[in-house]
């Protein structure tokens, strides 16, 4: 994992974040859970973009995984 997404993850509270799907976009995207409320926190990046969701209401990281990637794929379309 390279600094920027170990700086932002650090900076949001969440410890062990997991590598998820990019999809088709490329880049990379991790999930992880918020060590402050619970909550999961999916962050991307790639050449061009970066983004994050905040799934609020989801305690499944791959889920979370799973709507930001359809989050990223209408957002960037």
């Amino acid at each position: 994992m390279d600094w920027l997404f170990l700086n932002f993850f650090a900076g949001a509270k969440v410890d062990n974040p997991v590598a998820v799907d990019a999809g088709p976009l490329g880049g990379q995207m991790r999930c992880g859970t918020s060590t402050v409320n619970g909550g999961v926190i999916c962050h991307w990046e790639d050449a061009g973009t970066f983004g994050t969701v905040i799934a609020g209401g989801v305690t499944d990281v791959r889920q979370a995984g799973d709507l930001a990637l359809k989050f990223r794929n209408t957002a960037e379309h």
